[in-house]
Protein backbone atom coordinates (compact mmCIF):
# COMPACT_ATOMS: atom_id res chain seq x y z
CA UNK A 1 0.00 0.00 0.00
CA UNK A 2 1.21 3.58 -1.06
CA UNK A 3 1.88 6.04 1.87
CA UNK A 4 -1.26 8.01 3.01
CA UNK A 5 -0.74 11.93 3.56
CA UNK A 6 -2.67 13.99 6.05
CA UNK A 7 -4.96 16.38 4.65
CA UNK A 8 -7.40 19.15 5.96
CA UNK A 9 -10.51 16.77 6.31
CA UNK A 10 -9.09 13.33 6.22
CA UNK A 11 -6.32 12.05 8.49
CA UNK A 12 -3.87 9.36 7.26
CA UNK A 13 -5.12 7.19 9.61
CA UNK A 14 -8.91 7.47 8.79
CA UNK A 15 -8.04 7.20 4.23
CA UNK A 16 -5.71 3.55 5.56
CA UNK A 17 -9.17 2.64 7.29
CA UNK A 18 -11.16 3.59 4.82
CA UNK A 19 -9.00 1.30 2.26
CA UNK A 20 -9.59 -1.41 4.58
CA UNK A 21 -13.16 -1.43 4.50
CA UNK A 22 -13.49 -0.91 0.63
CA UNK A 23 -11.32 -4.06 0.46
CA UNK A 24 -14.01 -5.89 2.34
CA UNK A 25 -16.85 -4.68 0.60
CA UNK A 26 -15.46 -5.60 -2.61
CA UNK A 27 -14.18 -9.15 -1.35
CA UNK A 28 -17.39 -9.61 0.48
CA UNK A 29 -19.47 -9.56 -2.59
CA UNK A 30 -21.01 -6.08 -2.24
CA UNK A 31 -22.70 -6.69 0.86
CA UNK A 32 -24.81 -3.89 2.80
CA UNK A 33 -23.47 -4.75 6.24
CA UNK A 34 -19.91 -3.93 4.70
CA UNK A 35 -20.82 -0.35 3.22
CA UNK A 36 -19.59 1.83 6.02
CA UNK A 37 -20.67 5.07 7.16
CA UNK A 38 -16.49 6.04 6.47
CA UNK A 39 -16.86 4.43 2.90
CA UNK A 40 -19.73 6.44 1.99
CA UNK A 41 -18.71 9.07 2.82
CA UNK A 42 -15.88 9.10 0.99
CA UNK A 43 -17.38 8.02 -2.11
CA UNK A 44 -19.39 11.08 -2.06
CA UNK A 45 -17.48 13.82 -1.08
CA UNK A 46 -14.50 12.81 -2.67
CA UNK A 47 -15.15 10.55 -5.38
CA UNK A 48 -17.08 12.92 -7.78
CA UNK A 49 -20.63 10.53 -6.59
CA UNK A 50 -23.39 12.90 -5.45
CA UNK A 51 -24.71 11.46 -1.79
CA UNK A 52 -27.81 9.78 -3.47
CA UNK A 53 -29.63 11.30 0.08
CA UNK A 54 -27.58 8.99 2.74
CA UNK A 55 -26.15 5.90 2.45
CA UNK A 56 -28.99 3.69 2.00
CA UNK A 57 -30.32 5.48 -0.77
CA UNK A 58 -26.62 5.88 -2.59
CA UNK A 59 -26.06 1.42 -1.73
CA UNK A 60 -29.65 0.84 -3.67
CA UNK A 61 -28.50 3.09 -6.56
CA UNK A 62 -25.24 1.10 -7.28
CA UNK A 63 -25.07 -2.45 -5.75
CA UNK A 64 -29.15 -3.99 -5.72
CA UNK A 65 -29.13 -4.24 -9.89
CA UNK A 66 -26.16 -6.12 -11.61
CA UNK A 67 -26.36 -3.46 -14.32
CA UNK A 68 -25.04 -0.26 -11.72
CA UNK A 69 -23.00 -2.98 -10.59
CA UNK A 70 -21.47 -2.93 -13.34
CA UNK A 71 -22.01 0.65 -14.06
CA UNK A 72 -20.00 1.07 -10.73
CA UNK A 73 -16.95 -0.31 -11.08
CA UNK A 74 -16.05 1.00 -14.22
CA UNK A 75 -15.02 3.84 -12.66
CA UNK A 76 -12.41 1.81 -10.88
CA UNK A 77 -11.29 -0.61 -13.55
CA UNK A 78 -7.76 0.63 -14.03
CA UNK A 79 -7.84 -1.28 -17.76
CA UNK A 80 -9.69 1.72 -18.38
CA UNK A 81 -8.95 5.60 -17.85
CA UNK A 82 -11.79 5.45 -14.60
CA UNK A 83 -13.70 8.50 -15.68
CA UNK A 84 -16.27 9.34 -13.00
CA UNK A 85 -19.65 7.62 -14.14
CA UNK A 86 -21.79 10.24 -12.74
CA UNK A 87 -19.70 13.33 -13.93
CA UNK A 88 -17.41 11.85 -17.12
CA UNK A 89 -14.49 13.52 -15.80
CA UNK A 90 -11.03 12.43 -13.88
CA UNK A 91 -10.52 15.28 -11.33
CA UNK A 92 -11.77 12.88 -8.36
CA UNK A 93 -8.53 10.56 -9.50
CA UNK A 94 -6.42 12.98 -9.49
CA UNK A 95 -7.16 15.67 -6.45
CA UNK A 96 -4.07 16.23 -4.83
CA UNK A 97 -6.03 15.71 -1.41
CA UNK A 98 -7.04 12.47 -2.05
CA UNK A 99 -4.91 10.88 -4.99
CA UNK A 100 -3.08 8.61 -2.94
CA UNK A 101 -6.30 6.77 -1.76
CA UNK A 102 -8.34 6.87 -5.13
CA UNK A 103 -5.93 5.32 -6.53
CA UNK A 104 -4.81 2.93 -4.29
CA UNK A 105 -8.53 2.03 -4.48
CA UNK A 106 -8.37 1.51 -8.01
CA UNK A 107 -5.59 -1.51 -7.25
CA UNK A 108 -7.49 -2.67 -4.80
CA UNK A 109 -10.52 -3.13 -6.75
CA UNK A 110 -8.78 -4.68 -9.87
CA UNK A 111 -8.28 -7.67 -8.10
CA UNK A 112 -11.79 -8.21 -7.63
CA UNK A 113 -13.31 -6.42 -10.22
CA UNK A 114 -13.36 -9.45 -12.85
CA UNK A 115 -15.37 -11.84 -10.67
CA UNK A 116 -17.45 -8.84 -9.68
CA UNK A 117 -18.33 -8.62 -12.79
CA UNK A 118 -18.74 -11.83 -13.75
CA UNK A 119 -21.11 -12.68 -10.98
CA UNK A 120 -23.20 -9.49 -11.87
CA UNK A 121 -23.98 -10.95 -15.29
CA UNK A 122 -25.07 -14.42 -14.08
CA UNK A 123 -27.08 -12.84 -11.57
CA UNK A 124 -28.91 -10.75 -14.84
CA UNK A 125 -28.86 -14.17 -16.96
CA UNK A 126 -30.58 -15.81 -14.32
CA UNK A 127 -32.96 -12.71 -13.64
CA UNK A 128 -33.92 -12.97 -17.54
CA UNK A 129 -33.88 -16.48 -17.94
CA UNK A 130 -36.81 -16.49 -14.55
CA UNK A 131 -38.61 -13.59 -16.58
CA UNK A 132 -39.10 -15.74 -19.44
CA UNK A 133 -40.18 -18.91 -17.67
CA UNK A 134 -42.67 -16.95 -16.13
CA UNK A 135 -43.93 -15.92 -19.06
CA UNK A 136 -43.96 -19.30 -20.71
CA UNK A 137 -45.94 -20.38 -17.60
CA UNK A 138 -48.11 -17.91 -17.40
CA UNK A 139 -49.09 -17.51 -21.79
CA UNK A 140 -49.18 -20.99 -21.88
CA UNK A 141 -46.91 -21.37 -25.10
CA UNK A 142 -45.98 -24.59 -26.31
CA UNK A 143 -41.53 -25.04 -26.03
CA UNK A 144 -41.77 -25.98 -29.68
CA UNK A 145 -43.00 -22.48 -30.67
CA UNK A 146 -39.71 -20.96 -29.25
CA UNK A 147 -37.46 -23.78 -30.96
CA UNK A 148 -35.20 -21.89 -34.02
CA UNK A 149 -34.45 -24.16 -37.01
CA UNK A 150 -31.54 -25.48 -36.29
CA UNK A 151 -29.46 -24.56 -39.81
CA UNK A 152 -25.86 -23.29 -40.49
CA UNK A 153 -26.08 -19.19 -40.84
CA UNK A 154 -23.69 -20.23 -43.45
CA UNK A 155 -24.69 -22.69 -45.36
CA UNK A 156 -28.21 -23.69 -44.31
CA UNK A 157 -26.93 -27.36 -43.88
CA UNK A 158 -29.37 -28.60 -41.04
CA UNK A 159 -28.15 -30.38 -37.65
CA UNK A 160 -27.27 -28.93 -34.18
CA UNK A 161 -23.46 -29.00 -34.55
CA UNK A 162 -23.04 -32.46 -32.82
CA UNK A 163 -23.50 -34.83 -35.82
CA UNK A 164 -20.48 -36.65 -37.49
CA UNK A 165 -20.21 -34.83 -40.29
CA UNK A 166 -22.40 -31.35 -41.02
CA UNK A 167 -20.44 -28.88 -42.50
CA UNK A 168 -17.54 -27.00 -43.64
CA UNK A 169 -17.73 -23.12 -43.53
CA UNK A 170 -15.45 -20.38 -43.82
CA UNK A 171 -15.69 -17.32 -41.17
CA UNK A 172 -17.14 -14.30 -42.77
CA UNK A 173 -14.33 -12.28 -41.02
CA UNK A 174 -10.90 -14.23 -41.31
CA UNK A 175 -12.25 -16.39 -44.20
CA UNK A 176 -10.52 -19.89 -42.28
CA UNK A 177 -12.26 -23.07 -42.58
CA UNK A 178 -14.05 -24.34 -40.01
CA UNK A 179 -15.40 -27.83 -39.44
CA UNK A 180 -18.81 -28.56 -37.72
CA UNK A 181 -18.64 -25.49 -35.15
CA UNK A 182 -21.48 -24.35 -33.27
CA UNK A 183 -20.05 -20.46 -32.81
CA UNK A 184 -20.01 -20.38 -36.89
CA UNK A 185 -22.91 -22.04 -37.08
CA UNK A 186 -24.72 -19.44 -35.01
CA UNK A 187 -22.91 -16.40 -35.86
CA UNK A 188 -21.32 -17.05 -39.40
CA UNK A 189 -17.61 -16.54 -37.24
CA UNK A 190 -15.25 -18.67 -36.33
CA UNK A 191 -14.62 -18.68 -31.91
CA UNK A 192 -11.92 -16.46 -32.40
CA UNK A 193 -13.54 -13.93 -34.38
CA UNK A 194 -16.44 -14.17 -32.20
CA UNK A 195 -14.81 -13.51 -28.89
CA UNK A 196 -13.20 -10.31 -30.59
CA UNK A 197 -16.23 -9.62 -31.69
CA UNK A 198 -18.01 -9.90 -27.99
CA UNK A 199 -15.06 -8.03 -26.74
CA UNK A 200 -15.09 -5.41 -28.85
CA UNK A 201 -19.01 -4.73 -27.77
CA UNK A 202 -18.02 -4.32 -23.97
CA UNK A 203 -15.37 -2.39 -24.63
CA UNK A 204 -17.95 0.13 -26.95
CA UNK A 205 -20.26 -0.10 -24.26
CA UNK A 206 -17.96 0.66 -21.42
CA UNK A 207 -16.94 3.79 -23.15
CA UNK A 208 -19.94 5.02 -23.35
CA UNK A 209 -20.47 4.07 -19.82
CA UNK A 210 -17.55 6.20 -19.34
CA UNK A 211 -18.55 9.06 -21.38
CA UNK A 212 -21.91 9.91 -21.41
CA UNK A 213 -23.30 11.37 -24.96
CA UNK A 214 -25.37 13.40 -22.70
CA UNK A 215 -22.51 15.13 -20.46
CA UNK A 216 -21.29 18.89 -21.46
CA UNK A 217 -17.78 18.99 -20.16
CA UNK A 218 -18.01 22.49 -18.56
CA UNK A 219 -21.73 21.72 -17.29
CA UNK A 220 -19.93 18.96 -15.56
CA UNK A 221 -17.21 21.04 -14.65
CA UNK A 222 -19.48 23.51 -12.78
CA UNK A 223 -21.58 21.00 -11.67
CA UNK A 224 -18.20 19.23 -9.63
CA UNK A 225 -16.28 22.67 -9.05
CA UNK A 226 -19.05 25.69 -8.56
CA UNK A 227 -16.85 27.93 -6.95
CA UNK A 228 -13.48 27.22 -8.94
CA UNK A 229 -15.76 28.13 -12.26
CA UNK A 230 -17.55 31.06 -10.98
CA UNK A 231 -13.55 32.39 -10.26
CA UNK A 232 -13.02 31.96 -13.76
Amino acid sequence: MREMKDVQFMTATQKRNTLKAWERFLKNGLKEKDFTEALYKHLSLHCSFIAHYNRGGFYSTYFTSPIDIQTFLTQFDKRTECFSVEYGSLSWRYDRDYEDINEEMIEIASKYIPQLTKEAVKIEYDRAVDEVKTLIKKYKIPLEDLKEPEVCCVCGKPGDGNEKEVCTCECKKCKKLVFNDNTIRLTGLCQECDLAQEEKTISKITDNLRHPKSANWNDLQAQEHPRAMDDE
